[in-house]
């Protein structure tokens, strides 16, 4: 075969097996079409969803909104009935106004017996009327809640309870909440089995408690109206489209399903029988408040009837549930009708696709072979053809550079920082728009100015300068880092301004590339910490003057009253008794307290404000500093675990802290003997300290207290201390960085101590710096 012939073949199959402009743009027409009738299908599938879901949670809501009214309705019946027995006549001629006890236990036998009568004949026609309720009873406090008056339902019969067979019911749960409840209200009790003398022997049963009280508001009875839950229930007549399936459900998931499977039977959780509702899930999630949750097969709205609480331990909660194929039956039908539409628009769009993707890609594949054949300069690039001739044709006309100027330019206009490109004379050449918005003129204005212009009066001259230095360096260099540096806005404002200059070579000139940065945020951060710094020198200068004060003037007045007094106990040593000599000992240990108390002081006010040598010592030296300046009480037995005495620290002001706090345990003990003990435990980064004594403790409303300055939990005759010692502990522990805390409820206290290895620097280090 001739070699033209060959390579014509070679060329026919290498394109047929690629995608042609023409085959693409029907492929991606199809592509358009197939992806535009699927967004809209499901924008359409979508919005039909919503709406069907919002019309069925809307019918939803409102149907479990009639079927929890509904329900309620029944159970404030009984709340209504067991308000009218609180105001009838015999229950308020029962009540004395002055005692929390009803009068039916102080009146004579025979009234007693009347009213009693009376009030039997009152909860008899209840249980006419009510053919669910079982028993009513009115209970007195007294006597841990004894029954007074009871009328229950046997069999067919009304029955009253005789004196004999009245039950002491002070132990049964659903009286607890009678004596936290308000005036006024009422509350159920949890479904249980009716009890009797403590069994079970009733059918699930649920009461209404109306606690009674004087009008001194003093608890002294209770109407408690017991209803066969079930019963109950069936009194609730539930009317709604059949789709929608109600369930009562109470928080202990005893439910009674309204329609559906086990209609018109209750399940008690109780029961051998006993299974959860088919949305106890459902429920659970829901917590106390309305809402719909929607499950794989249904969407189910959650309302409450009663929400239980510290008073009120009954929950109960209607669930209607609807199942999702019949609410969205309609949906379906729609989406099959829409998606064979589609299918059919597909189809027709592909049809034209092929008509009109030949005359469109004609043109451009004439111009491509055209070109092929013509420029014969270009031929060996066929030996890497591109895919198709479009991308034949960007690769021959540069498509990359395109791409990179448009690169270039987008990382240019969206940069933070203030970018100002210059000539070798200064005029500015382009701004990006971070520099037009930090110097309020638009790009127009400053193309071709001289950059004196965003300068200061008299710093344009100093610029060029800076120019005419960087010509001769390629590098970045940052301008007057040792001064600072401010532009000139459009509104003529100043602005402090951080400025880095490179030069940059193109075109065959050189240029120059400012890069500029706002700081006034930065500025303003500095100014504010140099007023606190200087704020903080005066601060430190008034606390070294009331220091000496403290230490030198205040002390003359005290040794004067000191020696004053002996003076006068000599002169009158005759002439005293021993009252006055006691009186005179007790002045100058009051003298001596106040000396004290000068030196607490004076030494907090220095803690953290002069250095101190801290050489390390190892745990059992300073153990044994710890035993030599504790306070000397026999009895008080003071221990360091051997973790203690293994450590390695500096001895200062760890010392300090340790010493108040064990004398702290040591002089506060209430006790003749007892123990303190010392431990710790050692971290990478801390040693956590613990002082644990067997004292009294310190009340939990105390543990913040004992930290201030001149607290002490006992008087300071009983206590010998100035109330200083844990506040210098809480000073040193602050400026070290550490933390300590109190654990102590009831006898004995713990303090844990969390000491960093690494101590956070003084506050004259801190100046020093």
């Amino acid at each position: 075969m001739p070699v033209p012939s060959l390579w014509s073949g070679a060329r026919t199959w290498q394109e047929g097996l690629s995608l042609g402009l023409r085959g693409k743009l029907v492929a991606l027409t199809i592509a358009a079409t197939v992806i535009s009738s699927l967004t809209l299908f499901a924008l359409f599938y979508r919005q039909l969803y919503i709406q069907e879901q919002s019309d069925g949670v809307a019918r939803l809501s409102a149907t479990a909104e009639v079927h929890a009214h509904t329900i309620g309705a029944v159970f404030q019946l009984m709340v209504s009935d067991a308000e009218v027995l609180s105001q009838s006549p015999p229950i308020l001629s029962f009540l004395d106004t002055t005692a929390d006890v009803p009068r039916i236990a102080a009146d004579d036998r025979s009234t007693a017996s009347l009213r009693k009568q009376r009030l039997e004949r009152i909860f008899s026609s209840f249980l006419l009327a009510r053919p669910h309720y079982t028993q009513v009873r009115f209970i007195g406090r007294a006597g841990n809640w004894r029954e007074l008056v009871r009328v229950d339902r046997r069999g067919k019969g009304i029955v009253p309870t005789p004196d004999s067979e009245l039950q002491v019911k002070g132990g049964e749960p659903y009286l607890a909440p009678s004596e936290r409840l308000a005036h006024g209200g009422s509350y159920f009790s949890q479904v249980t089995y009716n009890r009797e003398n403590g069994r079970d022997v009733g059918p699930p049963t649920i009461r209404l408690v109306r606690p009674l009280r004087n009008a001194a508001g003093q608890l002294f009875g209770a109407i408690v109206i017991n209803a066969d839950y079930e019963a109950l229930l069936r009194r609730a007549t539930l009317t709604s489209a059949p789709e929608f399936h109600a369930v009562a459900v109470t928080d202990s998931l005893d439910w009674y399903a309204y329609s559906g499977a086990g209609a018109d039977d209750l399940r008690f959780h109780l029961d051998p029988d006993w299974s959860r509702p088919d949305h106890a899930a459902a429920l659970t999630e829901a917590g106390t408040a309305a809402r719909t949750v929607a499950t794989r097969d249904a969407l189910i709205r959650i309302t409450p009837v009663f929400r239980r609480d510290e008073n009120h331990p009954f929950g109960l909660y209607v669930t209607t549930a609807i199942d999702r194929a019949t609410l969205f039956a309609t949906l379906r039908q729609t989406a099959w009708r829409t998606s064979l539409a589609a299918l059919s628009l597909v189809l027709l769009f592909a049809l034209g696709a092929v008509a009109v993707a030949n005359r469109i890609t004609r043109p451009v594949r004439e111009l491509t072979e055209t070109i092929a054949r013509g420029e014969t300069d270009l031929w060996p690039m066929t030996r890497h053809p591109a895919r198709d001739e479009i991308g034949r044709l960007a690769e021959i006309l540069g498509g990359d550079l395109a791409r990179e100027t448009q690169q270039r330019r987008a990382i240019f206009s969206s940069v933070h920082d203030g970018i100002i490109t210059l000539s070798e004379t200064g005029a500015i050449e382009d701004v990006n728009p971070a520099a037009e918005a930090l110097f309020g003129y638009d790009r127009a204005d400053l193309l071709g100015r001289d950059i004196g212009m965003l300068m200061p009066a008299g710093m344009g001259a100093h610029h060029r300068g800076f120019l005419a230095r960087a010509s001769s360096d390629m590098t970045a260099r940052a301008m007057a880092s040792n001064r600072d540096i401010y532009g000139r806005r459009r509104d003529g404002s100043e602005v402090p301004l951080e400025i880095s200059v490179s030069r940059a070579m193109y075109a065959g000139r050189s240029h120059f590339i400012g890069v500029v940065r706002d700081i006034s945020l930065r500025k303003a951060a500095e100014e504010r910490t140099a007023r606190l710094v200087e704020a903080l020198e005066r601060s430190n200068q008034e606390l070294d003057k009331f220091a000496y004060v403290a230490s030198h003037d205040l002390r003359a007045p005290l040794r004067v009253i000191d020696n004053a007094s002996r003076w006068l106990e000599e002169d009158l040593q005759d002439h005293l008794t021993e009252d006055t000599r006691e009186s005179m000992a007790m002045l100058r240990s009051r003298v001596l307290r106040m000396e004290r108390l000068l030196d607490d002081l004076l030494q907090h006010s220095r803690i953290g404000r002069q250095d101190q040598e801290a050489p390390l010592v190892r745990g059992d030296a300073l153990v044994a500093d710890l035993r030599a300046l504790l306070l000397d009480r026999p009895g008080i037995l003071f221990v360091a675990t051997p973790a203690v005495e293994a450590i390695e620290l500096p001895r200062m002001p760890i010392l300090t802290v340790l010493l108040n706090l064990v004398n702290n345990a040591i002089k506060h003990h209430d006790r003749d003997t007892g123990r303190v003990t010392l431990d710790v435990q050692e971290t990478a980064t801390s040693f956590d300290f613990t002082v644990t004594d067997d004292g009294p403790g310190i009340p939990p409303e105390y543990h913040a207290r004992v930290f201030e300055m001149f607290q002490t939990l006992k008087p300071r005759d009983e206590v010998d201390g100035s109330g200083m010692g844990l506040a210098m502990v809480l000073k040193h522990v602050t400026l070290a960085g550490g933390a300590i805390e109190i654990d102590s409820d009831g006898r004995g206290t713990r303090f844990r101590l969390h000491w960093p290895k690494r101590a956070a620097p003084s506050r004259t280090q801190e100046q020093a710096a």
